[in-house]
């Protein structure tokens, strides 16, 4: 990958993808990058939410470091 394609990190909510979340840097192979999504989703007992990964060229990448954190929100 080189700086001109890019990598991603997406959010999605029971396999579809939530809006405005996508966030996306040119990707630079000669260092590591950081990246993070937020956003308020209402969500109901049994939903599945999963963060998801991405990069539009070049080999496969090792994901170092994973986090995920949520917080509920209620009135």
């Amino acid at each position: 990958i080189n700086g001109t394609n890019v990598r991603g990190l997406l959010l999605y909510v029971n396999n579809s993808s939530t809006d405005g979340v996508s966030h996306y840097r040119p990707g630079d192979s000669n260092q590591d990058w950081r990246q993070a999504v937020s956003r308020l989703v209402q969500l109901s007992a049994g939903d599945e939410v999963e963060v998801r990964v991405y990069q539009n060229s070049g080999g496969g990448l090792d994901l170092r470091h994973g986090f995920f954190q949520m917080f509920r929100v209620s009135p």
